[in-house]
């Protein structure tokens, strides 16, 4: 894989992670209301020490693998099997679910409504370690540049980048309170709407779309390097 490649994968495979429909609308509801600075922040800091830990564990995993480019048959099967993981759960997240939205959205907003930030921190931190959708879209980008070879640096700063793309849903709202005031609060309580009511559906969609390109992707190679 080509660097420009690679960058292009972080950037897509971020931008996807960060659909996390969950910490979404929690932030939102926290920013939509009163002495909602700490309560953000909490937020913020919950979900990127989880979001962090798990990634370093799962890059730490993957610097001891072979380097990329090789072709071996883990990193094919790897690919594959993550990307037919990913479109047997869509079928299942885009089915209707009516009963657990509601309970989700009736136990977020309970949470909003009267928890400290000590609690929005354990919550937001308990919800990015076990974002199962996020990681699983992760692994390849995560994959791709422990095994690069890159100078240290450059492979830190990928790494950065795909970490704050997978965090948007708890920096965006926080930023656009503080730099646009009320007006975006009220646009972010519509999209908050818009979320919690086809939160299952849009990460099924983001399942289809990335497990049918890495299906796409690795069943070509797969049979060269069976061939070979």
């Amino acid at each position: 894989m080509s660097f420009l490649a690679l960058i292009g994968e972080v950037i897509l495979l971020g931008l996807a992670a960060a659909i996390t429909p969950g910490l979404f609308a929690m932030q939102v509801l926290i920013v939509a209301g009163d002495n909602w600075i700490k309560r953000s922040a909490a937020v913020v800091a919950g979900a990127g020490l989880g979001f962090g830990l798990v990634s370093l564990i799962l890059f730490a995993g993957f610097t001891q693998l072979p380097a990329a480019g090789s072709g071996s048959a883990f990193e094919v099967i790897g690919e594959l099997v993550i990307g037919i993981g990913l479109l047997v759960a869509s079928v299942w997240l885009l089915l209707p679910h009516p009963a657990i939205q509601q309970r989700a959205e009736a136990t977020i907003n309970n949470y909003a409504s009267k928890a400290s930030s000590k609690i929005f921190f354990a919550i937001a931190f308990a919800l990015a370690v076990k974002d199962v959708s996020s990681y699983a879209v992760m692994l390849p980008a995560l994959h791709d540049i422990a095994t690069a070879g890159l100078w240290w640096p450059i492979a830190l700063l990928l790494l950065g980048v795909l970490y704050v793309l997978a965090l948007t849903p708890v920096l965006v709202p926080p930023l656009a309170r503080l730099i646009i005031g009320q007006p975006a609060v009220r646009v972010m309580q519509k999209v908050y709407r818009f979320v919690t009511d086809h939160q299952f559906r849009i990460v099924g969609v983001m399942f289809v779309v990335i497990g049918g390109v890495l299906v796409a992707i690795s069943l070509p190679r797969l049979s060269t390097v069976l061939s070979g």
